[in-house]
């Protein structure tokens, strides 16, 4: 039977460019999140400053069609890479069975044509499309589109390691960072690959996104407006980031890393905006349970889970249900999106990292909070202060708004 471990781990967010950020932040209960804002676009945007790009990149002339995205995933893959061991002389030895399979970028990207758009706003108010067509065009630069493309993250990837194996790029909503990590999984259970770079990484922030999410209700304004599981919670504090982990197959007893991914189970809800807290909670149980019986784990045996939580109302409740539901207090529960927002695509592989760190520490990082929080006397919340713990089996859940379902099941190594 083949063991998948998680052997290296690369984080970049408003905490940090370093693992040892992100630790020190956990550890310290510590957030870089603003507390309080006026609600304007540049207090909430919580927008990332990357350091000494140039170090990561080989190919320094082709930094001028990286957008954040493929920033974000070649310096979370040199990351991961070096927090796993993995050197060039490895890679080079054995590229055709080493792969990757990256979550990347949900979101639209049109505010760099602004500019060009509105120098053909006529005097009615109204854009000239016709001159827009015909010279606008010319004012496009010639490698816009390639900055676009979803699959430009992998490629960039793939060349700056000499990587020769599958290459793939999921752009199927929020959740594609965790099902990426899901997905090199089964990979590597399949002997389709021995090793994964994999993990989810996204675009800047615009705020056309930010709009649609206030439209749908769905947006915070500050940390204390996105407390996971809070009761007064109004939405989610979108964030920029990156997360990308090194998954492989286990082959040397003194080779551990910090989890073997034991089960992973990816669904879909339809119409999820037509649904109550209870049905979507029923929904997330089944998920849950089904990556479990993957793992061929009992619910017994699960120590914490790194909940989806995030400010959510709906799906946060509908999470605490289907805890409650399943797992009675037994388990302690938790999230990290108080510390580094919703990363969106993101987000799932940061609450993986975020696992793997506890394993590693023997503790479980608390939500920040000291307020209350949904059916707080019936599960088992850590909050406001770290619990030292040694726990053996964590699941990761990770749910979104447009109706992705995702929970991997993590057995310390």
């Amino acid at each position: 039977m083949v063991s998948v471990i998680i052997s290296g781990i690369g984080l970049v967010s408003i905490l940090g460019q370093s693992n040892i950020d992100h630790f020190e932040c956990l550890d310290s209960c510590y957030t870089r999140l603003a507390m309080q804002t006026d609600g304007s676009y540049s207090q909430i945007v919580n927008h990332i400053e990357i350091n000494d790009i140039k170090s990561y990149i080989k190919n320094k002339k082709s930094l001028k069609f990286f957008g954040l995205d493929t920033v974000l995933g070649c310096i979370c893959s040199k990351l991961a890479l070096s927090d796993a061991e993995i050197f060039d002389e490895i890679i080079n030895s054995d590229s055709e069975e080493f792969g990757i399979i990256i979550g990347s970028c949900y979101e639209s990207k049109p505010l760099e044509l602004g500019e060009i758009i509105t120098n053909y706003i006529d005097e009615e108010n109204k854009i000239n499309y016709k001159e827009l067509g015909e010279l606008g065009i010319r004012e496009i630069p010639p490698l816009w589109m390639v900055t676009r493309l979803p699959n430009t993250v992998a490629g960039q990837i793939s060349i700056e390691n000499n990587i020769k194996g599958i290459n793939l790029s999921l752009v199927n909503g929020m959740n594609s960072g965790i099902v990426s990590i899901g997905e090199a999984f089964l990979a590597i259970k399949q002997k389709r690959v021995k090793r994964v770079i994999c993990g989810g990484v996204d675009d800047k922030i615009n705020p056309e996104f930010l709009h649609q999410m206030k439209e749908k209700g769905l947006l915070a304004s500050s940390a204390i407006e996105a407390v996971p599981f809070g009761i007064t919670s109004k939405g989610n504090l979108f964030t920029e980031g990156g997360s990308v982990l090194i998954l492989e197959k286990k082959v040397d007893d003194n080779r551990n890393g910090y989890a073997q991914i034991c089960g992973y189970c990816n669904r879909y809800i339809p119409n999820i905006d037509y649904k109550d807290e209870q049905e979507i909670s029923m929904l997330m149980k089944e998920c849950m349970k089904e990556a479990l019986m993957d793992a061929c784990i009992i619910e017994e045996s699960v120590d914490f889970i790194q909940s989806s939580a995030g400010g959510n109302q709906l799906l946060d409740r509908a999470e605490a249900i289907a805890i409650r539901d399943m797992f009675k207090n037994h388990v302690f529960v938790t999230s990290c999106q108080s510390y580094i927002g919703n990363t969106r695509v993101a987000q799932g592989a940061f609450s993986v990292a975020v696992s793997c760190l506890s394993f590693k520490e023997k503790c479980i990082f608390p939500i920040l909070t000291e307020g209350e929080l949904y059916l707080e006397n019936e599960i088992n919340y850590i909050k406001g202060k770290k619990h030292e713990y040694d726990a053996k089996v964590c699941i990761v859940n990770s749910f979104s708004y447009l109706g992705e379902i995702c929970t991997l099941v993590l057995r310390k190594s």
